[in-house]
This record gives C-alpha cells, sequence and structure tokens, in this order.
C-alpha cells in the first residue's frame, strides 16, 4: 500500500519567487484559537493521496502516514512527529540548511534537496541530493546535479525517483546516486513549438511511473513517463500555474497567479474554474493584475482549499461550485498547507513555525517543538 501513497502525488512549487509566510496574528475580526491536544483523529479518513505540501518559500511538509510527518521549519532545521501533529521536536538541524524538499518512503529512508539558489538566487550554486536512513537524524550526500534550480523531488519506492528542476525532469533508479535528465519531446509540435514546451513545462507531477501532468504555462500531459508530451490547455489560456493537487488520475487541481483555478474530474480535460466577484482582489502591487493563488490541498474530490497572497483562504465543499474566505491574515498566507482531514491542518508562520487548524482552517495555533 505504500506505493499507492506515492502514485498520487502533488508538488507544487514554485522557484521563482520569495514570498512572505502567514503571521500568526488574525486580524481584527479573527482571534487565533485552537489546540492541538484537542484535535479529532475521527474527523474524516487520513487523506492517503495528498501527502505532501510545497510552498513559494522554500519550507516543506511531508505527511507519511496519519502519525508521522516531517516538516522543513525553524531556518531548515528537519522537525519530526510520530502523533499527528500534537508534538513536533527537532531531529536535525546540520546539513540541511537550504533545503528545499524532503521526501520519505518509510520511516526510515528519505531524501532531501539542497539548492542554495533556490533561497538566495546566487548563481552558480550546484543543486544536490542527500539521503537518510534513520528517520531524518543523519544524512548522506548522494549525488550533485549541475543545475541549481532542482527544488522538488518524489519517490515510488527506495530505488525509482523523480526529481524537477527549471523547466524538465531526471530520473534515478539507483536510489538517487545518478540521475537522468528526460528531455521531453512532443508528438503534436515541432520545432519552435518544442521550445514553446520546454520554456512552459516549469512544473511536473507525476501520478504514477507512466501518467504525468506538466504545468507552468499552459497545461501538459504525458501517458509514457514524460517522454512525450500533448498540451491540453494553451499557454495562451493561462498566466504562470504553481501548486498542484491530484487525488487520482482523474482529480486534479492546479492554480496560479491571476486568481487562476483549473480543474479535472475524468483525467483529460480541464475547466477553468472562477470565484466570484465579490471575494475577487486586485493585487496592490500591480493594480491592473489580480491576487495570485499560493497553494491548493484537497482531501476528497468535493472539500479543499486555496491560499491566495493577500491572505485570504478559500475553502470549497462542493467541487469548487462555491467557494468562502473562511480566514484572512495580515499578512500573505503562506503557501505550504496540508490537511490530514477535513479539521486537521498545518501550515507554517512568517517565522518558519508550524501552525495548526483543528476547525478546518478557521482558526490557527502555534505547535510547541521540542
Amino acid at each position: 500500500m505504500i506505493r499507492q501513497f506515492y502514485y498520487f502525488l502533488f508538488c507544487t512549487f514554485c522557484v521563482c519567487t520569495l514570498a512572505s509566510c502567514l503571521s500568526i496574528v488574525a486580524n481584527k475580526n479573527k482571534s487565533v484559537t485552537g489546540d492541538n491536544k484537542d484535535a479529532n483523529p475521527k474527523a474524516s479518513q487520513f487523506n492517503q493521496a495528498n501527502i505532501k505540501s510545497m510552498p513559494k518559500v522554500a519550507s516543506s511538509i511531508f505527511f507519511l502516514n496519519e502519525n508521522e510527518g516531517w516538516a522543513l521549519c525553524l531556518e531548515s532545521k528537519l522537525c519530526y512527529t510520530d502523533n499527528s501533529g500534537r508534538t513536533w521536536k527537532v531531529i536535525a538541524d546540520k546539513n540541511l540548511e537550504f533545503a528545499t524538499d524532503i521526501f520519505f518512503v518509510n520511516s526510515q529512508v528519505g531524501w532531501a534537496v539542497i539548492s542554495k539558489w533556490v533561497h538566495t538566487s546566487v548563481p552558480d550554486e550546484p543543486a544536490y541530493i542527500i539521503q537518510t536512513q534513520d528517520g531524518g537524524k543523519t544524512w548522506k550526500k548522494l549525488s550533485e546535479i549541475d543545475d541549481a534550480s532542482v527544488s522538488s523531488l518524489s519517490f515510488f519506492d527506495e530505488k525509482n525517483g523523480y526529481i524537477t528542476y527549471k523547466y524538465f525532469t531526471a530520473r534515478t533508479k539507483d536510489s538517487g546516486k545518478t540521475w537522468k535528465e528526460i528531455k521531453p519531446d512532443s508528438d503534436d509540435y515541432e520545432g519552435n513549438e518544442f521550445i514553446l514546451l520546454s520554456e512552459n513545462l516549469r512544473n511536473v507531477v507525476f501520478i504514477n511511473e507512466k501518467i504525468a501532468w506538466g504545468y507552468g504555462g499552459g497545461i501538459w500531459y504525458s501517458n509514457d513517463g514524460g517522454e512525450i508530451w500533448k498540451m491540453t490547455i494553451s499557454t495562451y489560456d493561462t498566466e504562470s500555474l504553481y501548486p498542484s493537487c491530484f487525488l487520482d488520475e482523474n482529480n486534479g487541481w492546479i492554480v496560479g497567479s491571476n486568481e487562476e483555478i483549473w480543474h479535472t474530474k475524468d483525467g483529460k480535460t480541464w475547466k477553468q474554474i472562477k470565484i466570484p466577484e465579490s471575494l475577487s482582489r486586485n493585487d496592490k502591487n500591480y493594480p491592473e493584475r489580480k491576487c495570485a493563488f499560493g497553494n491548493v490541498n484537497f482531501v476528497s474530490p468535493n472539500e479543499g482549499w486555496i491560499t491566495r497572497d493577500d491572505g485570504s483562504l478559500f475553502y470549497t465543499n462542493d467541487e469548487g461550485k462555491t467557494w468562502q474566505i473562511i480566514y484572512q491574515s495580515e499578512k500573505e498566507f503562506p503557501g505550504a498547507i496540508i490537511f490530514l482531514d477535513s479539521q486537521r491542518g498545518f501550515a507554517f508562520s512568517d517565522k518558519s513555525e508550524i501552525i495548526f487548524t483543528n476547525d478546518g482552517g478557521r482558526s490557527w495555533n502555534i505547535q510547541p517543538i521540542s
């Protein structure tokens, strides 16, 4: 069953934009309440498919199962929980500086991406992959990646995995010691259109070993492990798309700039969803544009959350037909957000502290970390 978890990954990330995280201080009409000691594990079934969340800022939350989770918090320290997030402790504060993503296949074996470029935009700094075999306590360098923009990784088992960097994806079959770049070709386009593909395939999510979705500018599909790609949504019909959430081969969500929400429920066709005009808001820095959505997380085809960079947390329980703002921060809501079920969720504060909700995102509380 463990393999099943990693077939339904989403990873959403944007390596181009750094942003502020959520302020724990609520607005004038909200108070930050809630206590993780009262977390209700019976609220609904654990969201097995949606185990990971990547923000625009380099912090990452990963849950292996309902009990065990890891988070890059407190300035790239690795925090761990074995009780559904009731308590967290720092288990590693070395070798994880400039870490951008983490992934575990079991309680002991995991990987992390180290990329100074993602954090600082300093050029000519190679990225590299490190591995742990003791649950995150100690790490060993496995391989160096020439392209510094590596920021996301995923594994199907202890041998086979993928990393995404810049516009392409690379594959390993030896636990991350060596990587072979997947150079996508298109079965629909030639010449200049291939350049169009390479320039717009900025994020790749593998649903399983064969099926993958790529996005950034437009939405692209592959059913042969990323060798051949087909454009399903034109680059001219989208803005910059960032995070995604795929529950299975059929149900997926991708969000991005200019309040864009795209949804598929058949794994073939995509439909753009508009939020009500009453909830729409212009970017204060660019008044002619709408605000950008930061991250998306669903626990079922019907129920999910989307963050917006003005500090709003959107919620739907009817497959996106209707939306409401259930939380409003005074600062930008973090990109990383993950829900274990319809009530329990985790995110980060503006100080990289782990925060917790026990009421579906309506209130948040700082988690103690030992």
